[in-house]
């Protein structure tokens, strides 16, 4: 039985009792961050996570500790984060059952540096542009055969802050990228085009799951008479990709009854 967070009667967490600063080296990110939680009453017991989302396709959760025994953050590697485009955070203390949310400091920017600031022109692997869609939500569109990009409608309310939503994360994201592999797969396979970007990505990727999850792997059992084996394939990135991600855990805590 997946736990969900009970959100009645927490305390906002203020921006000025942390500290947290991203920086980068050859385009790994990475994280630096400590937060005083000694005026808010918590239980010393209480556990401390920071969680952290980029623009593409990465989510990551950092352990900070407990109220009693905090364990800052120091330059803490965030696998698959770029240092193109911005990264936003939330800091969540809880009980130490982990059922209920204490102190929550909510959604919040987190850039290089001062020159990140729209995050409409900051893309990383995965762009996003807000188009007119008529009464569609999104999709995914390309450029130049083999760059996606995802096409937000720009009558939502706050498109780009749709598009980075826990919610379109974790109900969109794995469709997009079961699309994105397809893709790349078939470039590769016809004419040798597949987006080098996502070829690393793709490698990297297989590294930390499966080996055969890589660009060329994939490769080897494409067949357009018969995209079964591929397909299968595919269905099992998804699937680590949503386990990696823990998008199932993300979906729940975004979508808790406050008065469960």
């Amino acid at each position: 039985m997946v736990k969900r967070l009970n959100y009645t009667g927490r305390i906002e967490i203020s921006l000025d009792d942390t500290e947290i600063k991203l920086d980068s080296e050859k385009d790994q990110v990475f994280v630096t961050a400590k937060l005083d939680t000694s005026t808010y009453g918590f239980p010393t017991e209480a556990k401390i996570r920071l969680h952290m989302w980029h623009a593409g396709v990465t989510v990551e959760d950092v352990d900070l500790g407990t109220v009693g025994e905090p364990k800052p953050a120091v330059k803490h590697y965030l696998e698959d984060f770029s240092s193109k485009g911005s990264t936003h955070l939330a800091v969540f203390v809880v009980d130490p059952g982990g059922n209920k949310l204490l102190g929550l400091l909510g959604k919040t920017r987190l850039a290089l540096n001062e020159d990140n600031k729209d995050d409409e022109n900051q893309e990383g692997i995965l762009g996003t542009r807000a188009v007119d869609l008529g009464h569609r939500i999104w999709k995914l569109a390309w450029e130049d055969d083999s760059v996606p990009v995802i096409h937000i409608n720009n009558k939502l309310n706050n498109p780009y802050e749709v598009v980075q939503s826990p919610n379109f994360v974790t109900i969109v994201y794995p469709e997009i990228f079961r699309m994105i592999v397809l893709k790349q797969v078939e470039l590769e396979a016809v004419s040798n085009s597949a987006n080098p970007e996502w070829k690393k990505y793709f490698d990297d990727f297989a590294v930390s799951r499966d080996p055969s999850f890589t660009l060329e792997a994939l490769v080897e059992i494409y067949n357009p008479q018969n995209l079964a084996e591929l397909e299968e394939k595919v269905d099992e990135m998804c699937a680590e990709f949503s386990f990696k991600h823990d998008l199932l855990n993300l979906y729940n805590e975004e979508n808790s009854d406050e008065n469960e």
